[in-house]
């Protein structure tokens, strides 16, 4: 019974034991093996604990009076009958028990307190098997823990270099620490914090002590050096290396050192300063002089000029700027009528460059010869104001009137046989539709001028549908044209130019489906259908014109039929050597100065408006404008603004217009990013001309 009891209570507090168990909710890997934890204590409900010290109990208790005697009121119990009421007393017991000492579970006890790291993490140990150490304890009640084996491991790194650094001559050197106080902030953060404040301070009290040694090395170095011009970057390589030693070192050392490199810079400058004075005497009293001057400083300065301050070399440079000063006194009159000489901008900066681009601003003779050349830079300008005017002006006078057209340019170019500035082929839809769209506005609008020997202008109409009709209703569902013919117009057009469009249709009769092809295989295919549309609306909107700007039966117009004949017919043109205003424009480029980039996005937008299909551009709507970028005149390349429009989608886009030399060549849509349209040739003209100056 002894045996059987010793065993029950045992078992009972072995199992009691671990009711609580040490266990993690939430861990973060650190760097270095650590980890931050969040501790808990989970409830561990023994069930078959509970049981077996019931059953034990009651086993016990049946052993026990199976093996005694029991005399209740003169009877005396034996065997299974006196061991059925001692099973049942010893069960009674063991529940008695583990009601004791099996406790129900408290919520509180699950909760880690900060108090409790201790004893936490030694029961985690334990039955992790793991054995972590403390390294920090945070007030959100979470634990930083490392394993032992890493700090043992940083603890006997720590110990060899406090080794190392006990000897007379230790191999760790000045870097050595400063890479160990980086060390301090990662790896070895973790040590435990006295000894990671002794780890500190070693480095700190070692750091001035290699420092000292190390500067004194440099020194020596440094007065060994030649008093020569090459010394002077050993020098400055060995100030750049000892930057940090100066703020570790002690005063004496550092002063010590700090002497020594200043007194060998300024032997070393002497030496220069020296050479440099001779050079300077030998030069005589003519513009090469100044020339050869101005083109030495450069590499004088890359010498000097870090040393200003510096007798010596303060004293040089005043000899320098004195010797300057006089040649540009005693060559006033021969370099103002160099400077009244010059014609174009270019040969200013080169006049700038070779003579006085490196000397300095501060000399009043410099400083004279700058306001000459500003002034002569001036009237340059308003000369070449000028002629750009009256170029534009002349190129402005034509008989032919393309003012406001949408393809302007294309139409003064073939007007004046410059085929080569024509950017589309012949063989391009576009020009047949140019082809078309004239005959067809000539014929409608000019009859009366035509000539007795005129022609019909035929068109393909269908003359036979295939129509699907509902089989229900009998309705029309749709039709398709399964037969053509050619039918009249209406119209009549001139036999040449008739014939000259009918031959170039034959030509491109295998091109319709290769251009076709090349369109949808094109990555901005919906961009260039659009942008097809747009042309094809703007070539109506021209021909509504142009014979309001040009009478039916005018030379230039006559002029303008015969080259657009030649040019469908690849034959030479009929050639007027005048340039055109659009020809004039881009080779004067934009112009320069403060422009009203608002006004011109404005007018450039509204006019590419005029064709949009569905949104309809709200006039004066620009804004956030903004130049991205600049060429070297100052000039616009690419310049974003915003605009309203009222559409079915959205009420607002971007715009952004791209230049070439100054003018605009390219506008893009937010809609159609990759699709640049060709700006209206007339508005551009009016930017060139400085229309839109403020």
């Amino acid at each position: 019974m002894k045996k059987i009891t010793s065993i029950l209570i045992s078992f009972i507090i072995l199992s009691s034991c671990s009711t609580y168990k040490a266990t993690v909710s939430q861990h973060e890997d650190l760097d270095y093996g650590a980890m931050k934890v969040t501790p808990e204590w989970n409830y561990i409900d023994h069930k078959g604990a509970k049981k077996l010290v019931k059953g034990i109990g009651l086993i016990s208790g049946g052993l026990y009076g199976y093996t005694n005697e029991t005399t209740l009121n003169g009877k005396t119990y034996t065997g299974f009958e006196n061991a059925a009421p001692w099973g049942i007393i010893g069960y009674i017991g063991g529940a008695i028990i583990t009601s004791v000492i099996f406790q129900k579970e408290n919520p509180n006890k699950t909760i880690f307190n900060i108090s409790q790291s201790d004893k936490w993490l030694n029961e985690f140990n334990q039955s992790t098997g793991n054995n972590y150490l403390l390294n920090s304890k945070n007030m959100d009640n979470t634990l930083v823990l490392i394993p032992q084996s890493n700090v043992e491991a940083l603890r006997y790194e720590y110990k060899l270099l406090e080794e190392d650094l006990k000897r007379s001559s230790p191999t760790t050197n000045f870097q050595t620490l400063k890479n160990w106080e980086i060390k301090l902030t990662k790896e070895f953060s973790y040590l435990p914090a006295d000894e990671l404040n002794n780890l500190k301070n070693l480095i700190a009290k070692s750091k001035e002590e290699l420092a000292d040694k190390e500067l004194k090395v440099y020194a020596r170095e440094i007065e060994q050096l030649a008093n020569e011009e090459e010394s002077l970057a050993t020098i400055e390589r060995l100030r750049r290396n000892s930057q940090d030693m100066l703020y570790a070192a002690s005063n004496g050392a550092k002063n010590e050192y700090k002497n020594t490199t200043q007194e060998k810079i300024n032997r070393v400058l002497k030496v220069i300063v020296s050479g440099e004075q001779k050079k300077l005497s030998a030069y005589g009293n003519e513009l090469v002089d100044l020339e050869t001057i101005n083109s030495s400083i450069p590499v004088i300065d890359k010498k000097l000029s870090d040393y200003k301050g510096n007798s010596d070399v303060d004293t040089y440079y005043t000899l320098l700027n004195s010797k300057v000063s006089n040649l540009l006194s005693i060559n006033r009159t021969k370099i103002e009528t160099k400077i009244n000489g010059l014609n174009e901008l270019k040969q200013l900066d080169g006049f700038k460059n070779k003579y006085i681009s490196n000397v300095s601003n501060d000399l009043l003779e410099v400083q004279e010869a700058n306001q000459l050349l500003q002034k002569r830079e001036k009237d340059i300008i308003e000369y070449n104001n000028r002629v750009r005017q009256n170029a534009f002006v002349s190129a402005s006078k034509s008989d032919f009137n393309t003012d406001g057209l949408y393809n302007a340019e294309l139409f003064d170019n073939i007007y004046r046989g410059h085929f080569e500035n024509i950017e589309i082929g012949r063989e391009d839809v576009f020009f047949l539709g140019v082809m078309e769209q004239y005959l067809r506005a000539y014929g409608e609008q000019c009859p009366n001028y035509l000539p007795d020997d005129k022609v019909r202008i035929m068109e393909l109409v269908c003359s036979e549908f295939l129509i699907t009709e509902d089989f229900y209703t009998g309705i029309e569902k749709s039709r398709e044209c399964i037969d053509w013919e050619w039918d009249w117009t209406g119209l009549y057009a001139r036999p040449d130019l008739y014939n000259a469009k009918l031959e170039l249709e034959r030509n491109n009769e295998g091109n319709g489906l290769r251009n076709w092809i090349e369109m949808l295989s094109d990555d901005n295919y919906m961009g260039n259908s659009v942008d097809l549309y747009h042309k094809a609306q703007g070539l109506i909107m021209d021909m509504a014109r142009i014979f309001k700007l040009n009478s039916c039966d005018s030379k230039a117009l006559r002029r303008f039929e015969e080259n657009l004949k030649l040019f469908a017919l690849n034959k030479p043109a009929i050639r007027m050597q005048e340039d055109g205003i659009y020809e004039t424009v881009k080779k004067y480029g934009g112009p320069t100065g403060p422009q009203d980039f608002a006004k011109l996005i404005n007018d450039l937008v509204a006019d590419q408006a005029k064709t949009w299909m569905i949104n309809r551009y709200i006039r004066g709507s620009i804004s956030g404008v903004s130049v991205l970028s600049t060429d070297k005149k100052g000039r616009p390349v690419i310049i974003k603004a915003n605009y309203r429009f009222s559409g079915l989608i959205g009420s607002e886009g971007w715009v952004k217009i791209v230049f070439e030399d100054g003018l605009p060549n390219s506008i893009y849509f937010w809609d159609f990013p990759s699709n640049g349209k060709t700006p209206n040739s007339s508005i551009v003209v009016s930017y060139a001309q400085g229309k839109y100056s403020k």
